[in-house]
């Protein structure tokens, strides 16, 4: 398993007019955005072993996991600016490369398994789906993927999404706010 390259974010919150939290993050030419539309405080998780991944879902590698280990501060939060409507997956990469704290396997899982004890997290199915771009794994087919979260039947799934994949208005990335 390889290291996966990330800087050091830097917070710098500023009030906006749209009710999110601007935070200056370091290479990034731009800026995170924390949407404050769920909070939840995750306990300390250990990262997945490749057995587990290779045998719920036929992960072939885990290529870096940057996940946090420690109890973590869930922040939702885009990283498209206010004019963006979405941006490419080679966009979406540069602009997350720099952001500390990116949730993984563990962090989405936990949030799969307590989503009943948590009645506002519950209240965004439908609206949004959650990236944990902390880890990329190579599938089955040699593909790069990340875990995400969306909805089937009324709750909250985790599913494997193309890293290569861009960011739109609903997506969301899921980070550390310690």
């Amino acid at each position: 398993m390889t290291k996966c390259p990330h800087g050091a974010a830097r917070s710098n919150p500023r009030g906006r007019e749209d009710g999110m939290t601007t935070i200056s993050v370091d290479q990034l030419d731009g800026f995170f955005r924390e949407t404050g539309e769920f909070t939840v405080t995750i306990p300390a998780l250990a990262r997945p072993a490749l057995a587990e991944l290779q045998s719920k879902f036929g992960i072939r590698e885990i290529e870096c996991d940057i996940s946090p280990t420690e109890l973590v501060t869930l922040k939702l939060g885009t990283v498209l600016r206010p004019d963006d409507v979405q941006i490419n997956g080679t966009e979406y990469e540069r602009r997350r490369s720099s952001l500390v704290g990116q949730f993984g396997y563990q962090q989405l899982n936990w949030l799969v398994e307590h989503q009943d004890e948590h009645p506002a997290f519950k209240a965004l199915l439908g609206k949004i789906y959650i990236d944990g771009t902390g880890i990329i794994v190579v599938g089955a087919r040699g593909r790069r993927d990340f875990p995400y979260l969306d909805q089937v039947g009324g709750r909250w799934c985790l599913h494997w999404r193309w890293a290569g994949r861009g960011l739109g208005r609903c997506g969301r990335v899921a980070v550390s706010g310690k």
